[in-house]
Parts: structure tokens; sequence; C-alpha cells
């Protein structure tokens, strides 16, 4: 018979030491993702400027053309570049994305991307909207950044 493998208190050391590790360098509370040894790069968490999107009270009709709004998307690093997926507006039809520099581009640590919303779309519903600007960043896959848009739309 041979003697226990101590393998869950070999990952419990490993676990304490690599979480002591990171104190210096503010990354704890993330727990390890790999092994160890392996190596780590932070995830970076894109940034919206403005952080949110209110386009107000528009009125159809009257020429009236509704409001655009550019929206700039950062990878403030540090780390990794991330690989943006396509742009959309959630739930469709309210918001019509006129200008996209940012779908399926790559963002490198520092760089930013533009995309123009038009609110409303050619055929919005009247009424009170609230929605959502999704950017898929594909870290881990199928995780998704997201901007809060909201407006109004009365008739004239």
């Amino acid at each position: 018979m041979s003697a226990p493998r101590p393998t869950h208190a070999a990952w419990g050391i490993v676990t304490l030491l690599l979480l002591a590790s990171c104190a210096p360098f503010g990354a704890c509370g993330e727990a390890p993702t790999s092994a160890p040894g392996a190596s780590t790069n932070p995830r970076p968490a894109l940034s919206f400027a403005p952080s949110s999107v209110d386009f107000h009270d528009q009125v159809r009709g009257a020429g009236s053309s509704g409001l655009s709004v550019v929206v700039h998307i950062a990878n403030p690093g540090p780390g990794r570049s991330v690989a943006l997926g396509t742009l959309s507006v959630q739930p469709a039809g309210y918001v019509t994305i006129s200008r996209d520099g940012c779908s399926n581009q790559s963002l490198a640590p520092g760089a930013t991307c533009s995309v123009e919303l038009d609110y409303p779309a050619a055929n919005a519903p009247l009424g009170a909207f609230s929605g959502t600007l999704v950017v898929p960043d594909g870290m881990p896959p199928d995780r998704e950044a997201k901007l809060s848009l909201k407006g109004n739309l009365e008739q004239m």
C-alpha cells in the first residue's frame, strides 16, 4: 500500500503563495486561471465615454432628425489586446449604429475606437426606450461589455 498523495494540500499551498505574491502588484482578488508557472496577463475591461447615453426626449415629425451620439470604446490596459466582435443594440429597432469603427477590430492596451449611435431609428416605436450597446470582447469567450442607452420618442 502506498502513502496518500498530498494533491489537495499542495495546490492549497500553491494557491496561497500565488495570492500572497499578487498583493504588491494590486492584482489580488482574481483566482488564478491557469496552472502555476503559466503566463497570466491581466484581463482588460473595456471602458466607455460617455459612461451611459441618454438621448432625452426626441420628437418624430416636423423635420426632426433625432440625435446622434459618438461613443468611444477604450482598452485602458494593462495587459493584452482585446478582439472585439460585431457591435449591436438591444433591443433592435430603436437606435441605429450609423458609423462603426469598432466592430471586428483589435484594441491594443491604450487604444480607442468610436461608434456613432442615432436615435430614433426610422421606425422606432413611440414612448420610452431603455436598451444596451453590446460589445462582444471575446474574453473569455462570450463575454460582452455593455453600455446603457435610454431615450423617449414623442409624436409631433
